[in-house]
């Protein structure tokens, strides 16, 4: 029964391990099995609960599909399939907004998928940069590296809802960028020097030179 794919829930209320193919679901507070989930295959890869602890995404490598289960309607809700050819461990490529309204999935190409958990439909799909996340719950970062350039180019800011931009700035070909999350600053490398970049007053201040 214990099998593997033991997942904690956020709340830890729930426990998942998995076995041929059949979830267990635990109730951790209770020491009970609370329900077993067939998904009509024996190759899951992964899965992972929401942040609210509503959901179980469960990843069908066998099928390429991902389904969500309902905890509290005990059913599948949705089915969609991931913005990858091959899954795997499909854990490692998908993120969630801080308030679990959205979920983004990055594919191989890149290719990038954004899921708005209300309903479970896409609201983006494409394959135009080369990094993206979330800033905070409603800010995506979009990062570009222009053909056979040796750094990111332009850092592109956008309002989820409704995916308007908010800033777009030149990174002049930073090396390395990280992106603070709930923060106005991200840090990049240059040429050996490390710069912060205020995004609401578009400044650069030199932080580190080597």
């Amino acid at each position: 029964v214990f099998g593997n794919k033991l997942i904690v829930s956020f709340d830890g209320k729930y426990m998942t391990t998995e076995s041929e193919g059949v979830i267990y679901l635990w109730d951790v507070t209770q020491g009970i099995l609370y329900k077993k989930i067939s998904f009509g295959t024996e190759k899951i890869s992964s899965v992972i609960f929401t942040p609210n602890d509503e959901y179980l995404l469960i990843v069908d490598y066998e099928n390429q599909k991902i389904g969500v289960w309902d905890i509290k309607a005990e059913k599948v809700v949705a089915k969609y399939r991931p913005p990858i050819n091959r899954i795997g461990d499909i854990s490692l490529t998908m993120y969630f907004s801080d308030d679990g309204r959205y979920l983004l999935g990055l594919g191989c190409d890149p290719e990038i998928q954004i899921i708005d958990t209300r309903n479970w439909k896409k609201i983006v799909d494409s394959s135009t940069f080369s990094q993206i996340g979330f800033m905070d719950k409603n800010l995506l970062y979009f990062l570009e590296m222009e053909a056979g350039a040796e750094g990111f180019s332009t850092l592109t800011i956008e309002n989820i809802d409704g995916l308007k931009e908010i800033a777009k700035i030149n990174l002049k070909y930073m090396n390395e960028t990280s992106i603070v999350r709930n923060s106005e600053y991200f840090i990049g490398e240059r040429e050996g020097k490390l710069f912060k970049y205020n995004i609401k007053e578009k400044k650069e201040e030199l932080i580190y030179e080597g």
